[in-house]
């Protein structure tokens, strides 16, 4: 008898110590609630949905993630503070994974208030923050987050960091698009900061507009390093893309700037080290007016950067990061890629584009269903289950890259529904054909 209540006891203790699931609104009605009640090493998946909240991970080494990724899943913080806090010594084992962080208003830290922490924020959309002095989008006072393939966006800031601020701080920010972000009274539209060295590795910082150093601001004895990465159409009437100040030294290599050191400001007692491999022309994106950042097949920003800065596998959007030999300059990794411009209400129109090799034939499939994990074929993976229950021919990829089909979403389309499809580049059995990767149209 005392061994079998010895026997229970040992696995009940095992099951309580396993790593556990929660599901927001299912255990829990808010976000919030869900962390509180979580134990370290659990994993809290958000349906999608809008939760209209002001989180706070408390110390907890969880991983905080969206079911369906960030144009489906909301935390609005309702301009009552910092959207998402952490503050409590939190580590890289403490993770944000996948939300749309917007409405957020604070002194600092409009979307994301770091102190004294080192975060995981990953494949974030941060958009539509405001701080009243610093980082509008992210601030980082006393930490070094790793920033991972976010799209950071239309935040705003007084003093310094529209998109990301930082002070006495050491971030790794990869594989981000940090656009359009402002600083009204000072500096670092699209990253500032005093006192700290962030590491910006194959990033897109673009079109973000402060007073000086419209992309990127360091002052206070920083030394920021940047490695393939795109700044470009910046604006500030002090250094457009870059200003340094106060005993500051910036190091850049393999990227493109625009205007080169000509739209730099820097004192006379700060170094701009202008490495190997700059470049100052035109990246050739997909759609600059219309934010499609996509690199073309002619971009000199593809193949052109340095492999040895490469920290992770993949670009922003999930395809292979070296793909031809050399990697490419920026956020995106040029490669075979299934994508949607437009909002999905039956009967609006939406604009479908492939990224492929110029001359190729173009295969699209729609799929009854996702098969997850997806099917191993000679092509690379199959998503779709079902895939030929429609299967259109869009036609070649013209010189430039990338295939434009205009479509209508049908009106029998009801909201809520998840449309996936897949497209197959190349002829049939051609060593250069391959699947796209998986695309779902969620109707609104």
């Amino acid at each position: 008898m005392k061994s079998a209540i010895i026997l229970a006891v040992f696995v009940l203790l095992s099951a309580t110590a396993l790593p556990a699931t929660i599901y927001v609104p299912d255990d829990f009605g808010t976000i919030q609630g869900a962390i509180d009640a979580a134990s370290n090493g659990n994993t809290i998946i958000v349906r999608p949905g809008t939760y209209v909240e002001n989180i706070d991970f408390s110390a907890k080494a969880v991983t905080l993630m969206s079911e369906m990724g960030p144009t489906a899943t909301v935390i609005d913080g309702n301009e009552s503070g910092s959207v998402v806090t952490f503050q409590n010594g939190e580590m890289l084992d403490s993770v944000l994974d996948g939300f749309t962080v917007t409405n957020g208003k604070s002194t600092d830290g409009g979307g994301i208030y770091c102190a004294f922490s080192n975060p995981t924020i990953r494949g974030n959309i941060i958009t539509a923050n405001t701080a009243e002095s610093f980082g509008g989008g992210i601030e980082c006072v006393n930490s070094s987050p790793v920033i991972l393939n976010n799209v950071i966006t239309a935040n705003s800031a007084i003093l310094s960091g529209g998109g990301i601020g930082n002070w006495d701080s050491n971030p790794i920010i990869t594989n981000s698009v940090i656009s359009a972000n402002a600083v009204t009274s000072g500096g670092g539209g699209g990253i500032g900061g005093g006192k700290s060295s962030p590491t910006i590795i194959n990033s897109t910082i673009i079109a973000n507009s402060a007073l000086d150093g419209g992309g990127i601001y360091g002052h206070f004895s920083s030394l920021p390093t940047i490695t393939n990465t795109i700044l470009w159409e910046n604006v500030a009437p002090t250094g457009p893309e870059i200003s340094i100040s106060n005993n500051t030294t910036l190091t850049i290599s393999f990227s493109d700037l625009k205007g080169g050191q000509a739209s730099c400001y820097v004192e006379s007692d700060c170094t701009l080290n202008w490495g190997a491999g700059m470049i100052t022309t035109d990246p050739l994106f997909v759609d600059l007016a219309s934010g499609d950042l996509h690199l073309t097949w002619n971009s000199p920003c593809r193949d052109t950067g340095d492999n040895s800065a490469v920290n992770e596998p993949h670009d922003f959007e999930g395809d292979p990061r070296i793909t031809l030999g050399n990697v490419d300059m920026g956020a995106d990794e040029y490669y075979y890629h299934l994508y949607h411009m437009g909002i999905v209400t039956p009967g609006s129109p939406v604009l479908v584009k492939v990224i492929g090799g110029p001359t190729m034939p173009v295969f699209l499939g729609m799929g009854s269903g996702i098969q997850d994990p997806p099917m191993s074929t000679q092509y690379g993976d199959l998503y779709l289950t079902l895939p030929l229950a429609n299967h259109w021919p869009l036609g070649n990829i013209p010189g430039k890259g990338v295939l434009e089909y205009p479509a209508t979403i049908p009106t029998s389309w009801n909201p809520g529904e998840k449309k996936p499809f897949q497209a197959l580049v190349g002829p049939f059995g051609g060593p250069w054909t391959q699947f796209t990767d998986l695309m779902v149209l969620m109707v609104d």
